[in-house]
């Protein structure tokens, strides 16, 4: 009879007590001890269960491997780093922990010959860093463009859908289990920045710290925004891009974007994510399954250590040496308040199409470089949508969008 992996777990909330909920109906598995930051909120857990203290499960020899959920990534690294010092192995489902320290976290590996699986920490339960890693060579990849984040997938299917304003739409995402305990994190793509951060680096060979990457979430995102999108025969979702450019070099960036219907996001509704993989020939691949929650999650932590049980790790192959740039341009569309700033040198780059009684709306193309060198869109009150998938002709583009934007910020119902 196989024995049965003994697991020391880290962190029982959502994420950790889903985990353990399904260790507890699937055999070949079984929890020894538990570290939470406060034993006295969980009793019901009991003594034989709950460690007073990390050491007491990092040490322990008869504790096989260390799933590690919870919030704060500075503990879970330090956690993680010590397991490592004991040869134990790390199932984690922290994508700012990893994507703030990968090259240490590949380093750790190295040194202790002890394998780290972050499976969960990206998509939950889609298998996209074993997909990138196992079936996908850079040479042969075009580009990966993704809802990575359910959180705000979930917000923006209410809002779209259902009319909620944003603040309601947040609320049924966190009292679902969908959104971070600090909730700033998913809405204003920082989430989405660590995911992709780590996507990057086993797509392409290359790391950047999640805060290179340009991003935005879509707490900024107007009414205006998606009755546009809606007229335009699309939706507004946060998609994250990556994509090797003609120079040989690298762009990563997330925004809120006009996702036309028919084409494979448009259909990636609530808390589901959905990965595009686009190959050197312009063909596609969707990787598409639930993104947030804590049954998804849990079931990415449990693939994770199956494979480890296999004898998977992670290969890290060296590849072409790639750097990262934003020489991209986009067609933007911009909802700014009136009075709002806007670098002179990129003035002349907007142009204006409509106005009502508190916004005026220009429409661009804008390279990347230009947002990253300021941070004037991300202010207050400023919207910024990327509609590249309608860019043509440029003064058909401004009349399209002059004749079918209704400027009515009541069309959602109050709550």
């Amino acid at each position: 009879m196989i024995k049965p992996i003994r697991i020391g777990l880290f962190g029982y909330g959502v994420v950790g007590a889903g985990f353990a909920r399904l260790v507890a109906q699937i055999p070949g598995a079984e929890i020894s001890r538990i570290v939470v930051k406060h034993p006295f909120l969980h009793q019901e857990l009991g003594p034989e269960l709950l460690a007073g203290h990390l050491h007491e499960v990092l040490y322990d020899k008869d504790i096989d491997v260390i799933v590690e959920a919870i919030d704060d990534a500075d503990a879970a690294f330090t956690i993680l780093r010590l397991a490592l010092e004991q040869g134990k192995p790390v199932i984690t489902a922290n994508k700012r922990m990893v994507a703030n320290h990968l090259p240490e976290i590949i380093r750790l590996q190295r040194r202790f010959r002890t394998p780290v699986l972050y499976e969960a920490a990206c998509c939950a339960g889609i298998p996209v860093i074993r997909t990138l890693e196992d079936y996908f060579r850079p040479e042969l990849v075009g580009g990966l463009t993704g809802i990575i984040n359910g959180s705000t997938n979930y917000i923006l299917t209410a809002m779209e859908r259902f009319r909620f304003r944003f603040d309601h739409a947040l609320q049924l995402a966190q009292e679902a289990g969908f959104a971070e305990s600090d909730a700033a994190l998913d809405v204003e793509g920082t989430d989405a920045a660590c995911k992709l951060s780590i996507i990057v680096r086993h797509l392409w060979g290359l790391y950047v710290p999640p805060e290179r990457i340009l991003h935005t979430g879509i707490q900024h995102v107007l009414p205006q925004d998606l009755r546009l999108a809606e007229q335009l025969g699309g939706v507004v979702k946060l998609v994250a891009q990556t994509q090797k450019l003609d120079t040989g070099k690298v762009t990563a960036f997330i925004l809120p974007r006009l996702v036309l219907k028919g084409t494979p996001l448009y259909q990636v509704l609530q808390e589901y994510n959905g990965i595009v993989l686009e190959d050197i020939y312009g063909d596609e691949q969707l990787l598409y399954g639930k993104g947030s929650g804590a049954a998804p999650t849990a079931q990415g932590l449990w693939a994770d250590l199956q494979a480890w049980r296999r004898g998977y790790r992670y290969q890290y192959p060296e590849k072409e040496l790639l750097t990262l740039s934003y020489d991209k341009e986009l067609t933007l569309h911009f909802s700014l308040p009136n009075g709002a700033y806007v670098p002179p040198q990129l003035q002349q780059q907007l142009e204006y199409y409509a106005a009502d009684s508190r916004y005026q709306y220009f429409t661009g193309r804008l390279s990347l470089q230009a947002l990253a060198s300021g941070s004037w869109w991300r202010e207050k009150g400023i919207s910024i949508l990327d509609i590249s998938a309608i860019a043509g002709d440029e003064e058909a583009l401004k009349e399209q969008l002059n004749t079918l934007m209704l400027l009515r910020t009541d069309i959602f119902q109050p709550v």
